[in-house]
């Protein structure tokens, strides 16, 4: 029944365009199964009447959201360079005009030449990061920067919160930054244009792009040169990596208490539902008439 209901929904959205539309029944089908993907309810006419009824995309009860990074020219298709899909990679300059079309569009914006106040990155620092970035800084890591911190090169309040100085890591490379740093573990450096130079307590160095610099020359440009604020940063101490947290359960415990404490719950509230009804029968039962 699920497969027959399915095969019906995407012969039902693959309908939804007029005649002269160019794509064959298989191409309409394919990206029927994309419309359902995105909770639409038809596909955009791709004939060459541009007044066709059908070319616009009726919505469906919800909104996908999908962050795709793309230059400017290619939207305005004055430019064929690729965008790029966090978790799926380069896509061409067709695909992300598709995507764009009727999608909301919010711009990049470069960040500004002066350090921001406090140890929090606002919101538009925050994404120029995090499409600068796409993946850890950390030699070798390419852990999303979805599962990634933003660290302060110099540690704060001494390191200010400028692009210059920010960048991100891995929960583990994080903490290995931050506690296995001074004369006999690990320390790193960070130019104006996001380039990361990290250096192992060997003596090796190791230097990392920013993989979307890579991609997108614009959020390579480097930014103002970071000056340093006044202040003590923490003591480089080769004892530092013992005031690392470490877990007290392991995650194994976690979950099985996290599962006791809702059954618990659980417990708790069929209790109170059982003791309602008790009341409730108490106080309008009225015995069989026999």
């Amino acid at each position: 029944m699920d497969a027959a209901a399915l095969q019906a929904r995407i012969t039902a959205i693959a309908a939804t365009v007029c005649d002269e539309d160019p794509r064959t029944t298989a191409q309409r089908r394919a990206d029927a199964c994309g419309a359902i993907g995105r909770w639409e309810t038809s596909l955009a006419c791709q004939c060459p009447d541009t007044q066709c009824p059908n070319r616009s995309v009726r919505d469906g009860a919800a909104q996908i959201v999908i962050h795709l990074l793309a230059e400017q020219s290619t939207l305005t298709s004055s430019s064929t360079a690729p965008g790029y899909l966090p978790g799926f990679g380069v896509q061409p300059a067709e695909t992300v005009r598709s995507a764009a079309r009727g999608a909301k569009l919010t711009p990049v914006r470069l960040p500004a030449t002066a350090p921001e106040p406090g140890y929090r990155a606002s919101a538009p620092l925050t994404d120029f990061l995090r499409w600068r970035d796409l993946t850890c800084r950390w030699p070798g890591c390419d852990a999303p920067v979805a599962r990634c911190d933003l660290d302060h090169t110099q540690p704060w309040p001494v390191g200010l919160t400028h692009p210059s100085g920010l960048k991100h890591y891995c929960r583990a490379h994080h903490l290995i930054k931050t506690f296995y740093t001074g004369p006999l573990g690990w320390t790193d450096h960070q130019r104006p244009d996001g380039t990361i130079i990290v250096t192992a307590p060997t003596g090796h160095t190791y230097t990392t792009d920013a993989t979307g610099g890579l991609l997108f020359p614009t959020l390579a440009r480097p930014t103002a040169p970071l000056t340093t604020s006044t202040g003590a940063g923490p003591t480089a101490s080769p004892h530092r990596g013992a005031m690392m947290p470490k877990r007290r359960t392991t995650r194994d415990q976690d979950r099985r208490a996290r599962i006791d404490r809702e059954r618990r719950h659980r417990l708790d509230i069929n209790a109170e539902h059982e003791r309602q009804h008790q009341a409730w029968l108490a106080a309008t039962y009225q015995p069989p008439p026999f």
